[in-house]
């Protein structure tokens, strides 16, 4: 039991980490979103830190119920690498995008961003139902993140 709750602690810490590291690494960009003009549906900044702790969170979870299932262990190591890499990309997409300000680059980045999303899904879903669930909500919120990064994109670019 005691080791599980150790999984589960640092199955829900490592993508808190990233989220929290990337933040902090993003926090002067992540504050002027927007400044040049909003996208239309653009919910208020002060969301976005909230959502995407609650899907860090949720693919913690995830990630922790699909670690201490009684499935394949090649299956939950593949899924589990899909998802570390999936991490890993989303943290950089937050620096192209918020830091660097790399729009369409970013663009680009975060299709990648969701292929792996999606097959994460896929994978937890196939080992653990609610697993799989948890992480097709952080394909949905980047999906609406692909949304927000391309019409901003248009709208900086746009001459009106």
């Amino acid at each position: 039991m005691q080791s599980n709750f150790k999984t589960l602690v640092k199955s829900i810490a490592a993508p808190l980490a990233v989220g929290a590291v990337s933040g902090f690494l993003a926090r002067e960009g992540i504050q002027n979103f927007g400044a040049g003009g909003r996208p239309f549906l653009s919910p208020p900044g002060w969301m976005f830190p909230i959502v995407w702790m609650l899907l860090y969170l949720l693919s913690g979870v995830g990630a922790y119920r699909v670690k201490t299932s009684k499935a394949d262990k090649e299956r939950v190591e593949e899924a589990i690498t899909i998802y570390h890499l999936l991490l890993f990309v989303h943290f950089l997409w937050v620096i192209f995008f918020f830091t660097f300000e790399f729009q369409i680059f970013a663009f680009a980045w975060l299709i990648a961003v969701w292929l792996l999303a999606a097959v994460a899904s896929i994978l937890f879903y196939s080992i653990k139902k609610p697993a799989g669930v948890f992480m097709l909500l952080f394909l949905c919120w980047t999906t609406y993140a692909g949304y927000l990064n391309l019409a901003s994109w248009i709208i900086r670019k746009s001459p009106l």
